[in-house]
């Protein structure tokens, strides 16, 4: 934190002058990136000198506690230092600091090819395939959240600015590709809804409550749905589907969004996320989408519930056999 405070300007410019300060536009999306970047180098540079051995130690007699609080200090001083000359060198540059020489150069393309639509639908095609073979999800999702948290702090300064949001579509796209949870199962609940077979018709009890908050645990362990081949098209392409007829709608319809309602938790149920965000239209637009999930996956459903129903048949003639022996 205090390498990062360091690199930042400490200026702000004031109706009366700069003003020594620091400027929360770099505490917001711009950043962000930076701020996790600098993390890292920070940490690797810790661990790198503390393994030098460039630990301040105290005589045998001090506390432990006492002496640990002061083993750091050449390594910080160290770090601060490297910093510090950070912050000097780029003051000599025309970008005048190291955000914005980042932000003019790296960050620029960072953010053209991570927050573009191909991106996306390519992240959430990746992560539901790795889903299905067991890998969760997060081991993709986890690369965006800088990225994410860009667009999102960039959407709220736009919106309390009183512009037009900079990721209104990326941000419309991501919410009609993806809910119900990783693998869209909420259109799988809907399917069980008809289902023949006991099983599934205990399953649809079990599982379409947790659903409705984004949990599906139930479905892709219990049912399952992960290492199912049945399920392997629905469950990993039905993000795409879904993200491209949203896209196009965006083509063809005006939504709003109020890009505060992505703070909500992760288990707000969708509806409730996208009445909030942008109004009936864009509760109508996610209804519509939950049509074409179910879609998706009630063909694949009525083999699964087909098979499962055979199975029960062939057990409840093999029981009636042994009964009558």
């Amino acid at each position: 934190m205090l390498s990062f405070l360091l690199i930042i300007p400490q200026t702000v410019a004031g109706a009366e002058g700069d003003v020594a300060a620091f400027p929360i536009s770099y505490m917001t999306g711009t950043g962000i990136l930076v701020a996790l970047i600098l993390a890292v180098i920070v940490g690797h540079m810790y661990h790198f000198l503390a393994g030098k051995g460039l630990k301040f130690n105290m005589p045998g007699g001090v506390p432990p506690m006492v002496s640990e609080s002061f083993e750091p200090i050449f390594i910080s001083m160290i770090i601060v230092g490297f910093a510090f000359l950070v912050r000097v060198g780029f003051g000599y540059t025309p970008f005048g600091n190291f955000l914005n020489f980042f932000d003019q150069t790296i960050g620029a393309v960072v953010i053209k090819v991570g927050l573009s639509l191909p991106t996306i639908f390519l992240i959430y095609f990746v992560a539901n395939l790795l889903w299905f073979f067991g890998i969760h999800p997060n081991t993709i999702y986890s690369a965006f959240v800088p990225l994410q948290m860009t667009l999102l702090m960039t959407n709220i300064a736009d919106f309390q600015a009183g512009r037009p949001l900079t990721y209104l579509t990326i941000t419309l796209v991501s919410l009609f590709a993806s809910f119900g949870a990783n693998g869209n199962t909420l259109g799988l609940c809907i399917s069980m809804l008809t289902a023949k077979s006991e099983r599934y018709k205990k399953m649809v009890k079990l599982a379409f409550i947790p659903n409705l908050f984004n949990i599906n645990e139930p479905l892709i362990f219990g049912m399952p749905v992960m290492l199912n081949p049945i399920f392997f098209i629905p469950m990993v392409f039905s993000n795409v589907v879904m993200g491209l007829v949203g896209l196009l709608a965006t083509h063809i319809f005006t939504f709003t969004y109020n890009p505060m309602m992505s703070l909500l938790p992760w288990t707000t149920p969708f509806f409730v996320k996208a009445f909030l965000g942008g109004g009936v239209s864009l509760l109508i637009m996610v209804l519509i989408l939950l049509v074409v999930n179910t879609l998706m996956y009630y063909p694949f459903f009525r083999i699964a519930d087909k098979k499962a129903y055979e199975e029960e048949q062939l057990a409840k003639a093999g029981e009636q056999v042994e009964t009558a022996e």
